[in-house]
């Protein structure tokens, strides 16, 4: 089974991502960077998905420190304020991937 691994502060957020991939994927819940961090270290993922406003360290690192372990891991990026961060992200992808944001709530 493929595992998902949720890095968001908002539970709500996690149990539809629960709900949705139930029978499909097991899906991890970190809320925070750090712990997010050390799950990927732990267990891995197939697909993270990736909150940018995150208490502790913000999303922006916790991109850079799992694309230092792992530059193949999918990643999908979550912020309600995406464009805010749309050069640093860049930076740390080394232009290497094009986003596409998403407003849908």
């Amino acid at each position: 089974m493929k595992r998902i691994l949720v890095i968001d502060d908002d539970e709500l957020e996690v149990k539809f991502y629960e709900r949705i991939c139930k029978g499909i994927a097991t899906v991890d819940f970190a809320s925070s960077g750090e712990r997010g961090i050390q799950l990927f270290k732990d267990i891995g993922a197939d697909l993270i998905l990736l909150d940018l406003r995150l208490p502790g360290i913000d999303g922006i690192e916790v991109l850079r420190q799992i694309r230092a372990l792992d530059k193949n891991v999918p990643i999908k990026l979550m912020s309600t304020l995406p464009e805010m961060f749309q050069d640093e992200i860049q930076q740390v992808l080394n232009r290497d991937m094009i986003l596409r944001w998403s407003n849908e709530n």
